[in-house]
């Protein structure tokens, strides 16, 4: 049998019946546009989740070992309130959604980063091949927890 035909799988980049902002599993392209690091403040401490933190220090202790004092360092496990960090796009959805976290647009997307853009678009260098999929990534999820918060009000 030369002429067996199996069928393609449309990603959502190939079908334009798809919403431009809802993600599909298969696309490397969406893969790719939700890995946009994205800074985002902690608004609670978490517990066991420290190592996000790249600043995270070791803090020094003193151990009394039977009348011997020694100084022993630490790892801080505890991620604390108002912790500011860059995580992929990916991960802050759902805690941004929740209201565990306050996301921040990224800097490539920042008002001044907007006016190069604008004075010179030939010599911006937007950083990734997919600057307009993430841009449209991190506004969809921006109005997706903005309507959240307006529904919880």
């Amino acid at each position: 049998p030369d002429n067996i035909s199996v069928p393609i799988r449309k990603t959502f980049s190939q079908n334009p019946a798809s919403s431009p902002t809802m993600p599909s599993y298969y696309s490397i392209d969406d893969i790719l546009a939700n890995e946009q690091s994205t800074p985002v403040t902690t608004l609670f401490p978490f517990d066991h989740l420290a190592h996000l933190d790249p600043d995270n220090i070791s803090v020094p202790q003193t151990i009394d070992d039977g009348g011997r004092k020694r100084k022993q360092r630490r790892r801080v496990t505890t991620l604390a309130e108002n912790t500011r960090l860059n995580m992929p796009l990916w991960s802050v959805e759902k805690w941004a959604t929740v209201g565990y976290v306050r996301m921040s647009i990224p800097r490539c997307y920042s008002r001044k980063a907007r006016e190069k853009l604008g004075a010179d678009p030939v010599g911006v260098n937007l950083g990734s091949e997919r600057f307009f999929m993430s841009g449209m990534a991190v506004l969809d999820l921006i109005d997706r927890c903005s309507s959240v918060i307006s529904n919880a009000t």
